[in-house]
């Protein structure tokens, strides 16, 4: 059975939205989506809204969360950047475009990057290169320049590494 959209619904809404919009409802349904991993305001907001929330009232939930310190959009975005450097290593300049994608204030954005990122870069631009390395096994510098642009890493980083491209090496088997 298809699914029908009306005017206020959005595309791809789901429809288990709520049975009535209330405060403490749109607590419960932040508290649900808290549950599964941490969220930035603006997206919680947003997927209340969709569940069919009224503004006020989450509004009121946001406040709330705040309140109990819930949700924190510096704390949050500083635990995005780690999880993401867990990962892989990357960039600056990517990690500020991801967060600013993520309709972040720049001042959070600014804090995060502070107090995540160390304050060069160089040896996460070299641990990237090496990873590339190993798994391309090529020494085409201009594929590594590409690949290291597109981590967000800085041109100084990037023709710093470029010109040492014995450091970067593959272990000989």
């Amino acid at each position: 059975m298809a699914e029908r959209r009306g005017p206020d619904r959005p595309r791809g809404a789901r429809t288990r939205g709520l049975q009535s919009s209330s405060p403490e409802a749109a607590y419960a349904a932040a508290l649900d989506l808290l549950a599964r991993r941490a969220h930035f305001e603006n997206e919680l907001e947003r997927k209340l809204l969709a569940k069919g929330c009224a503004a006020a009232d989450v509004a009121s939930a946001l406040e709330r969360l705040r309140g109990a310190k819930l949700v924190d959009d510096r704390r949050s975005a500083v635990e995005f950047i780690q999880s993401r450097l867990r990962r892989s290593p990357q960039g600056r300049r990517r990690l500020r475009a991801e967060l600013d994608r993520k309709g972040l204030q720049a001042e959070v954005i600014d804090f995060a990057l502070a107090e995540a990122l160390p304050e060069t870069e160089s040896d996460l631009a070299r641990e990237a290169a090496q990873r590339f390395k190993r798994r391309r096994r090529t020494a085409d510098p201009r594929a590594l320049a590409r690949h290291l642009d597109r981590l967000g890493f800085s041109t100084r980083d990037i023709l710093s590494l470029a010109e040492e491209p014995t450091d970067l090496q593959p272990p000989d088997d």
